[in-house]
């Protein structure tokens, strides 16, 4: 049998706003969670079939996860925190490349693997404006 990864295994509620008269609207929908502090918005459901059907599947994953996924392939155990500083000052195309740059002038990663690691992380980026 085939193992659920962490979206099948968890029920979420979803929200889903309807267009009102005369206003622009997203047809996505948004994760949201009611806390002891008020209503909060949490991040859009991006790549998902029939998941107002109670029966979603992902058909593909977000441009954050695959950059995150690629962090953890060249990375290893410290991409966790080395994603977490990089996607705190943006995922741009230049950011992420010159914080590779910095690691190959610390000496953390070899120049070969970097180049591999810039060009993947660029098919990535480049993958989201088509």
């Amino acid at each position: 049998p085939r193992m659920m990864d962490d979206h099948e295994k968890l029920v979420r509620p979803v929200l889903n706003i309807v267009k009102v008269r005369g206003s622009a609207h997203s047809k996505g929908l948004k994760k949201y969670e009611i806390t002891p502090s008020g209503f909060v918005m949490g991040e859009s459901l991006a790549g998902y079939e029939e998941i107002t059907t109670g029966v979603a599947r992902k058909v593909s994953a977000t441009v954050e996860e695959r950059l995150r996924a690629e962090f953890e392939r060249a990375l290893g155990p410290m991409a966790a925190s080395v994603f977490a500083e990089v996607s705190g000052k943006g995922l741009g195309r230049a950011a992420i490349l010159k914080y590779i740059d910095g690691l190959v002038e610390q000496k953390i990663m070899e120049e070969k693997d970097a180049i591999a690691f810039k060009q993947n992380i660029v098919q990535i980026l480049l993958a989201q404006s088509d």
